[in-house]
């Protein structure tokens, strides 16, 4: 799904300390991720926090002298979002960014008057915003067909990978499958001529939970497979690629970490291009504007990659076509 970049604010008083900038401020930023570990969250982690943190240096904003970070992952584990959340909070933050829905509800259910940004896929299919019509003063206006638009690209992309499918298994959530996300997924891939199956995964999502999955969505004979971006699906984003691989099933995935863990393909926004727009959008809350009238950030430019050892291991044969259109092809799998 397109990942949008959101300002969420509940109250028109949230933002009341966020007061012109002073040269001896110390703004107080809070950073909460649904997987991998916190020590990727700094400026000398991943490409896309490396990035976040750059811009905040270029806007003027550099940890340890001006800007203070606190920083948590909840290492793929839902439940744990309302903990992380108290935590964060109680650190008295001008603002919080995230990279999941979970936790933007968390906070919207718990601290109401704590500014957040949101880097997600979905807004009403996770149940952050009820209606992306009438978002109100406090969520900035975004397109009613991103999400829609993004996965039917994907489902395209799938099907010039395996031009014979008609059938895909869709690995998400029971939660995803279930809303309103899953119920328009089903429609857009109805509209192609592909059915979606599963079962989607039941929490707690371990190994084992995932081992159950796969072997009940093989008993339907899927022709490929389609990977949700949940945070549990990235912490397992090995596992789910050796399941495929095992299967021979050809997969697509959300985000380039997946071929990286030796994943076939994926149709991914340009992370670096998210970091630098989450980092405007924290500094335009940091100098005083309202949450709900900071610009929603829609990207617009996605990367295809394409492993190529990791379709010959499955037997499959990339069309020439899907080869030339891709930004990055992996001629070795790790």
């Amino acid at each position: 799904m397109r990942r949008l970049l959101l300002a969420l604010g509940l109250t028109l008083l949230m933002i009341a300390t966020a007061t012109s900038q002073t040269s001896d401020r110390v703004y107080r930023l809070g950073i909460i991720v649904p997987s991998g570990p916190k020590e990727n969250l700094t400026a000398i982690g991943p490409p896309p926090f490396r990035m976040f943190f750059q811009e905040l240096r270029r806007l003027g904003y550099v940890e340890g002298q001006n800007l203070r970070v606190e920083r948590d992952s909840a290492g793929g584990r839902p439940d744990f979002a309302p903990e992380l959340v108290r935590w964060i909070t109680a650190q008295n933050p001008d603002v919080i960014f995230t990279t999941s829905a979970w936790v933007l509800l968390q906070i919207k259910a718990a601290a109401p008057t704590v500014p957040a940004v949101g880097s997600i896929s979905d807004p009403v299919g996770y149940g952050v915003v009820a209606s992306l019509a009438q978002l109100g003063d406090t969520i900035a206006r975004i397109s009613a067909d991103a999400a829609a638009e993004v996965f039917g690209k994907r489902l395209q992309l799938l099907r010039e990978m395996v031009p014979t499918a008609t059938k895909v298994a869709f690995l998400t959530s029971r939660a995803n499958w279930d809303n309103i996300f899953g119920k328009a997924a089903r429609e857009v891939a109805g509209r192609v001529g592909l059915s979606l199956v599963g079962p989607p995964l039941d929490p707690p999502a371990g190994e084992a939970e995932y081992r159950r999955v796969f072997a009940a969505m093989v008993e339907q004979r899927p022709d490929a497979l389609l990977v949700d971006d949940t945070a549990e699906n990235l912490s397992h984003r090995r596992l789910i690629a050796d399941l495929a691989q095992g299967h021979r099933l050809p997969a697509l995935y959300p985000l380039r970490e997946y071929v990286n863990a030796g994943g076939t393909a994926a149709y991914a926004p340009d992370l670096l291009d998210l970091g630098r727009q989450a980092a405007i959008m924290v500094d335009a809350i940091l100098r005083g504007e309202k949450p709900g009238d900071v610009r929603v950030y829609q990207p617009t430019r996605f990367l295809l990659i394409i492993s190529r050892k990791s379709a010959r291991k499955i037997g499959l044969d990339i069309p020439p076509a899907l080869l030339t259109a891709a930004d990055d092809i992996i001629e070795s799998a790790p």
